[in-house]
């Protein structure tokens, strides 16, 4: 004789073997997540050192060690395929070979002094200024914010000028200073239009950033920047 169970107690009895299951499934899952190595994520922070290691601990390490370096601005990990210094989409925006290491940012322009040119005699960088590359003199520090016109009046007492896109531009390429001269929210020394002058609007904070080439963008002249003075060493 056969029996018949109502469909109310099959449903139960369906219902509990799928919790019973799911509670399996989930034991298994948490043993295998107690026995897996546990490693940092990247921060979303632009604390970073010139070398790509964080100054407030996280997972930026692990980044540097196992690939280069890390894009705050992107948030990626950067490779460097041919291991000369410069992330492959660093070489990728300056349409250089990532794939080369004789071909990087400024290698088609050798300094004029390691390419046996004498030119002029270099002097030393004026006081409050520190030597970046060949031929440039750059504040030692960041001046206090001020208006773009007052940051010219600023400098000229300084025996300099607003750093402009030209000497940010040196800097990156012809030193390894790029992140203690982070452009971001900065004055760039370049009027553009009437009240507009230039700022910088990405964050460097490796050496070789992508950004090197396209950190400016366009600010009120009647902000209140921070920004620093240059001069040419010559």
């Amino acid at each position: 004789m056969s029996i018949t169970r109502p469909n109310h107690v099959r449903i139960r009895s369906w219902g509990l073997t799928l919790v019973l299951t799911m509670a399996a499934c989930q034991a298994g899952y948490a043993a295998q997540a107690s026995e897996a190595p546990q490693t940092d994520p990247i921060p979303a922070s632009d604390e970073y050192t010139e070398a790509g290691t964080t100054t407030s601990g996280g997972g930026a390490e692990n980044a540097t060690a196992n690939s280069g370096m890390y894009d705050t601005d992107r948030k990626v990990v950067l490779t460097d395929t041919d291991q000369d210094g410069f992330p492959d989409l660093t070489e990728s925006l300056e349409a250089t070979n990532p794939f080369d290491d004789t071909s990087y940012p400024g290698s088609d322009m050798p300094d004029a002094d390691e390419a046996g040119d004498p030119g002029f005699p270099a002097t030393a960088c004026r006081s409050g200024y520190r030597q970046a590359g060949t031929r440039l003199c750059i504040s030692t520090n960041v001046h206090n914010a001020g208006t773009y016109a007052n940051a010219i009046v600023s400098c000229r007492d300084r025996r300099g000028r607003v750093a402009s896109y030209g000497d940010l531009r040196y800097l990156y390429v012809r030193t390894t200073l790029d992140a203690a001269y982070n452009p971001n929210g900065r004055w760039i020394g370049n009027f553009v239009d009437d009240d507009k002058a230039l700022c910088g609007n990405k964050a460097i904070t490796s050496n070789n950033d992508p950004d090197i080439g396209n950190f400016e963008g366009e600010c009120n002249r009647f902000d209140n920047r921070n920004y620093w003075c240059a001069h040419d060493r010559f």
